[in-house]
């Protein structure tokens, strides 16, 4: 079988590894995922700034589900939301809490490490990789 040539960064932004935080299992991140934070106004979008215990758990409940899970979840009340991220919270050891900010922002941050501007005239003067040519100019 030939040598992949594709720059591991990619593969492993496409294809990640399981990770769990406080023993519980997160998914991939998708738009879905992202979309719902947003829409709960969860700072963890924003890097983690201003992040507390409870929105630190509420992006673990969102994470932790399947995109199937999240149009679910968001199609109920707020208080059925709160509910579950208070049995959630609930489950988790204190001791394991101060490090859960961290691990959820780096999570959903490296969701985001295959992205490239949106911008045609940022494509054209960013770089793909060190060494490499720029992206192609979409403009005609």
């Amino acid at each position: 079988m030939p040598k992949s040539t594709t720059p591991k960064a990619i593969l492993n932004a496409l294809f990640p590894n399981p990770v769990t935080v406080a023993g519980i299992k997160l998914q991939p991140v998708t738009s879905l995922h992202y979309l719902a934070l947003e829409k709960l106004e969860n700072p963890l979008i924003n890097a983690g700034l201003d992040a507390n215990t409870s929105s630190t758990v509420e992006a673990l409940l969102i994470l932790s589900l399947t995109p199937v899970q999240v149009r679910e979840l968001l199609a109920e009340e707020y208080y059925a939301i709160t509910v579950r991220v208070q049995e959630l919270a609930g489950r988790i050891p204190a001791a394991e809490l101060p490090g859960i900010t961290q691990e959820m922002t780096e999570h959903i941050l490296s969701a985001f490490k295959t992205a490239v501007p949106a911008s045609a005239k940022e494509c054209e003067a960013r770089p793909l990789a060190p060494g490499s040519s720029s992206v192609p100019s979409m403009s005609g």
